[in-house]
């Protein structure tokens, strides 16, 4: 993420005090403040809409208040804004319309912190993310039909990414696949290239969305 703008102020507009909590600490371990204590949601973005914040993190449902489709409006008013989707539920339904939304950061409600922390340097650098929940979501929404889009990946690159979905660290792959830790990391650079991606989360996201990656497969290997 060399070069990408650190951003050191959010809003966070959230229903649940305990959401807020987690997503406020993730805040702050990215050295990013919150500018508003916890509230309701709708406070929260009539305080965007007449303020300037660099980040938000916004809930997102299906009721009609919360669609993704209403925050087209501030995303007009502030096209600066760095703006992440909350799902309360990574259902299909609110899955598509968020990505027909273009918001490229999506977490949901379930999210550990060190994920949060992961969506937040995103948002930074200007990189897409989804949570583990949002990216085994859209593997079953089976984005893409027929044959893998993109460059082909070898084998053992999607043995390497299977890994690297499933939350394993280099030396773990590397003792699954009988490798040196060495040829894993070269394997991880040369998917990264493929996939046009900067960080495992992207690869594994890419990976899901151009049919490379089943995580339901990921899971059980």
């Amino acid at each position: 993420m060399t070069g990408a703008r650190r951003s050191r102020n959010a809003v966070v507009a959230v229903e649940s005090p305990l959401v807020y909590a987690g997503i406020a600490s993730a805040l702050s371990i990215a050295g990013v403040d919150c500018l508003l204590p916890q509230g309701d949601r709708p406070s929260a973005l009539q305080w965007l809409n007449n303020h300037d914040a660099e980040l938000a993190i916004v809930q997102v449902g299906l009721d009609e208040a919360s669609r993704p489709r209403t925050l087209r409006r501030l995303r007009q008013r502030h096209p600066a804004l760095a703006l992440a989707a909350l799902l309360v539920r990574p259902t299909r339904e609110l899955l598509d319309e968020t990505r027909d939304e273009e918001l490229s950061v999506m977490i949901c409600w379930q999210c550990e912190v060190h994920h949060v922390v992961e969506a937040v340097r995103s948002l930074q650098a200007g990189l897409a993310y989804a949570c583990p929940c949002c990216c085994r979501a859209l593997a079953h929404r089976r984005l893409f039909h027929g044959r893998p889009q993109g460059k082909p990946l070898s084998r053992r690159e999607q043995e390497v990414l299977r890994g690297m979905a499933a939350d394993r660290d280099l030396a773990q792959i590397a003792d699954e696949l009988c490798i040196s830790e060495k040829t894993v990391r070269t394997y991880r650079r040369n998917l990264m290239d493929k996939l046009g991606t900067r960080t495992p989360t992207g690869a594994v996201l890419a990976g899901v969305q151009r049919g490379w990656l089943d995580l339901t497969m990921a899971e059980t290997t």
